[in-house]
């Protein structure tokens, strides 16, 4: 059995990516000692947020050294890095979805990385089994917050801010409830209501995710025309903004795909993985040209490089949508 590890630093504006792949039995020192020098050589403040960077591993690698279990290790690093107090700045298992979806997303563009990676993802597809859910642990529990559109969770019918009680009969994980099911039939055992006497048993077919080419994929599954008040009103869903292939499917359906004739837009940028290439508002702000084609029956039809129409952004997504029992 192996342990492998994703490192996100932010340093000068840039992700700094490291793996590590070691034996289970070897991993909490090795693991340690990887994230802190990661840090120390690569936190974009040199004062470490006013953090002292050599006393914070002092303390902590006798505790991930003597950590019961991988997980617990993780935790106790997880801990020391909060203490930087800064986003951006965590480590990511093999036993999260966050893990190949942030890797899925830089592979990519770093060719180190993928020689880094190129023994633990052959042929270069980084994937992982799943349904198509972000969860968030509150008191204990378990809620779904967030489901990528086309996804196996949102078709099954699940629903955000549901509890979910357990997957096949066994204790819920992101990961293991779905290891080698793809394609065959889960049942999930779920929650809506305070009454813990009303539970809901739904059963989901999870799918292999390419942590690539999903973001784009439930993209593209978000899009939808909202009639109201005698007027389109069009929906996207960006839930990586993090490469410039976001942007030109964005710009696709806003010149010329489904989008083109919605009278206001809503762009949805909550959940999901941030970033946004700097021509990110060129739609809505910049004068570009609009090219008009006469085909032969005479009708012109005019495509505008730019969103002349209302839109609204979505950044935020309230607390309260989680349902809390």
């Amino acid at each position: 059995m192996r342990f492998g590890v994703l490192v996100g630093i932010i340093s000068l504006g840039y992700w700094l990516l490291t793996g590590l792949t070691t034996p289970t039995s070897s991993a909490p020192p090795i693991l340690f000692d990887a994230v802190w020098e990661t840090i120390n050589d690569n936190f974009y403040d040199p004062e470490f947020n006013g953090v002292d960077w050599v006393a914070a591993g002092e303390k902590y690698r006798p505790q991930v050294t003597q950590a019961e279990s991988p997980a617990a290790a993780v935790a106790l690093i997880n801990q020391m890095l909060a203490e930087l107090q800064t986003s951006h700045t965590h480590l990511y298992t093999t036993d999260e979805p966050a893990y190949y979806q942030l890797l899925g997303i830089f592979y990519p563009r770093l060719s180190g990385l993928r020689t880094q990676f190129q023994k633990t993802f052959p042929g270069g597809k980084v994937a992982y089994t799943g349904i198509g859910i972000v969860t968030q642990e509150q008191l204990g529990k378990t809620f779904i917050k967030a489901i990528f559109d086309g996804s196996p969770a949102a078709v099954a019918g699940l629903q955000v801010g549901d509890q979910v009680l357990g997957v096949a009969g066994q204790p819920f994980h992101p990961i293991q409830s779905f290891l080698d099911q793809a394609g065959q039939p889960v049942s999930i055992l779920v929650q809506r209501s305070p009454d813990p006497n009303i539970q809901q048993e739904i059963t989901v077919i999870p799918k292999q995710f390419d942590g690539i080419t999903m973001f784009l994929e439930a993209m593209s599954d978000s899009v939808e025309l909202i009639e109201r008040g005698g007027q389109e009103i069009g929906y996207i869903h960006i839930w990586s903004y993090a490469g410039e292939q976001y942007q030109r499917q964005l710009e696709e359906e806003l010149i010329y795909g489904r989008l083109r004739e919605a009278d206001a837009l809503v762009l949805d940028l909550r959940d999901g993985w941030g970033g946004a290439p700097l021509t990110a508002l060129y739609p809505y702000t910049a004068r570009g040209p609009s090219i008009t084609n006469i085909g032969r029956d005479g009708i012109a039809t005019t495509y505008h490089s730019q969103w002349e129409k209302p839109v609204v952004m979505l950044v935020m997504k309230a607390v309260a949508a989680l349902r809390r029992f």
